[in-house]
């Protein structure tokens, strides 16, 4: 597998292969950081989709952030700050941001992994987009959320793109969609349920079933080690499904081998629209804070001192 990049953070040194995969390596006892490795970046609220539970509660008219100036540079000071091969996370949406490939080339010239996420319907209707900016490397990791997993034609479609995810939701996620995804070898990330935005009263509805969606994949989840190519969780749905409990019982050294952190360990989050930031995004509006031009390594330090975090 080729290496994609490496650096040095802190007491640890980071390799990123060109499927994903991270590797850490330090000689001391545990990994303390100097800088966040990662960032989850929401660069909009526009979304046409309406998902009844979206926890960031994005409309048809909600707003872009202001990602780039006039001429060419950033909108926003932190991105200046971030360091080569950091890996950022952005929402696509309806992929119509206005300075998308703007912001992509610039963040490709400064060796910044950026991945994205699209929903499933926006995927089918920019394909040809997408490849474009797989095959220029302006994108790495491709996540797909799904909605449809009945669709043949979605299976086929995820064949050429040779990083992508479908993303997946515990609590949305059905007994046949699994099936599906386990009958196409999918790899497959699974993210908690967020009880934010419209996520709350999609929640407390008896007739979404969530927590029982919850408890049928935790009955699957073994099942679809075995049958998917790839299974990742957020931290979120590592809760959630009690994922050491279920799959590293016993297993200490492979848990520790497979778990990358606590939140705000090595990561943060960032709204680029409302220009603030937070440990997760899960995280209510008040502990979101105010970025007021901080870099990246200042909004990081503040989470760990926040939350007393060693570092």
């Amino acid at each position: 597998m080729k290496i994609l990049g490496q650096y040095r953070n802190g007491n640890y040194q980071v390799t990123i292969l060109s499927d994903g995969t991270k590797i850490r390596k330090t000689e001391e006892d545990e990994f303390i950081p100097e800088f966040p490795e990662n960032a989850d970046v929401k660069i909009t609220d526009k979304c046409s989709q309406g998902c009844p539970f979206c926890y960031e509660g994005c409309t048809k008219n909600g707003e872009h952030s202001y990602l780039m100036c006039e001429d060419g540079t950033f909108g926003q000071y932190w991105m200046y700050t971030l360091k080569p091969y950091t890996e950022l996370a952005i929402n696509g949406n309806d992929l119509d941001h206005p300075d998308l490939d703007k912001f992509l080339l610039k963040m490709q010239e400064m060796r910044i992994v950026v991945n994205i996420t699209v929903n499933q319907n926006q995927f089918m209707k920019h394909l040809d987009y997408l490849k474009y900016l797989t095959k220029y490397k302006m994108i790495y990791g491709l996540g797909v959320s799904l909605v449809n997993s009945n669709d043949e034609k979605f299976f086929e479609a995820l064949k050429e793109f040779p990083n992508v995810v479908v993303h997946t939701i515990a609590g949305i996620l059905g007994t046949e969609d699994i099936q599906r995804l386990m009958n196409h070898h999918s790899k497959v990330l699974i993210l908690g349920y967020k009880t934010l935005g419209r996520g709350i009263a999609y929640k407390e509805n008896a007739y979404n079933h969530v927590a029982d969606y919850i408890k049928q994949l935790r009955y699957w989840l073994p099942k679809m080690v075995q049958n998917c190519k790839v299974i990742s969780f957020d931290n979120l749905a590592i809760e959630q499904l009690g994922v050491k409990e279920l799959l590293f019982k016993d297993k200490q050294s492979e848990w520790d081998e497979f778990y990358m952190g606590d939140d705000g360990n090595f990561t943060l989050y960032i709204d680029a629209v409302n220009q603030t930031f937070a440990k997760n995004s899960c995280m209510p509006s008040e502990e979101r804070f105010p970025i007021d031009g901080r870099s990246m390594t200042d909004m990081f330090n503040f989470i760990r001192d926040k939350y007393n975090i060693k570092h």
